[in-house]
């Protein structure tokens, strides 16, 4: 299954350069350049990990909120914040509203395909789960150390 990574960018030289290097490595980028986007098509496609800026025209903090939106959909998808905003605080900042990586601009968009492919990696490897009991509507997953009742996961 091809991966699919969710890019909201700017910069339409980034977005080029990354689209084209991960495609050619098997991989699928979805970009756009707000945030209200990046809402819109997280609400309706399933993505496999979401790269984002943090200034986004003039509003300077727009990967900070769409980060802070993501974390409360979905916990589990990794973030990574490319950022010519290279300050300490920023990149404490970025890792505190749940991103798991913070690359500064510009990059080797190499290593950052290397990064996306090791962390997609390691978010599928945590979700494999172990063994599966299911006995009248009722699922323990011993891998994930979950339930669900009917479908629904427990808490």
């Amino acid at each position: 299954m091809t991966q699919k990574i969710l890019m909201m960018e700017d910069n339409r030289q980034f977005t080029d350069e990354v689209t084209a290097y991960f495609r050619g490595n098997g991989m699928e980028v979805v970009s756009c350049i707000d945030g209200e986007t990046v809402r819109f098509l997280f609400e309706e496609q399933r993505f496999d990990l979401v790269l984002l800026d943090i200034m986004i025209g003039n509003r300077i903090n727009e990967g900070y909120e769409v980060c802070r939106w993501i974390r409360r959909k979905n916990k589990e998808i990794p973030v990574i914040f490319c950022s010519a905003r290279g300050d300490e605080i920023d990149e404490e900042r970025g890792l505190e509203y749940g991103a798991v990586d913070y690359v500064i601009k510009p990059y080797a968009v190499g290593r950052l395909y290397l990064r996306v492919k090791n962390m997609i990696a390691h978010t599928e490897a945590l979700h494999q789960g172990g063994k599966t009991l299911a006995i009248h509507g009722i699922a323990i997953d011993d891998g994930r150390k979950a339930a669900a009742i009917e479908g629904k996961k427990s808490t």
